[in-house]
């Protein structure tokens, strides 16, 4: 469920579509153009994955499925950028290790995954 404030006044809540039946940690932020974006881990067939809701004029927009690997996608966090843009950092686990990616949204579309950190530890 999201519930929005807005002018003092607290916005019916509106139930997001759920992508799968667990929702881990979620994630919210406005970014520079008008658009609210939650990004929330979701377990689907046993894998957890990032998925996307967006707000913008009144109308929500998603899920948009954000990872597509076969280990867990987790631990998300949404910035805001000066310029406007969000970037979304998250954890990944392969082969049983971890590492942290991010992903900027524009506006408009969501970057390619770049990895932030990489070494042989947990990250």
């Amino acid at each position: 469920m999201v519930r929005i404030r807005r002018g003092g006044r607290w916005q019916p809540a509106v139930p997001l579509s759920e992508p799968g039946p667990d929702l881990y940690r979620t994630s919210a932020c406005f970014d520079g153009f008008g658009t609210l974006l939650v990004v929330a881990s979701a377990q689907r067939d046993g894998n957890w994955d990032l998925y996307c809701w967006r707000l913008h004029g009144g109308r929500w927009t998603g899920p948009e499925r954000l990872t597509e690997w076969s280990e867990p996608d987790m631990h998300q966090q949404l910035v805001r950028a000066d310029d406007g843009a969000v970037w979304l950092l998250w954890q990944w686990f392969r082969d049983g290790q971890s590492d942290v990616l991010a992903r900027r949204w524009d506006g408009k579309r969501w970057s390619e995954k770049l990895v932030v950190s990489e070494s042989l530890a947990n990250d």
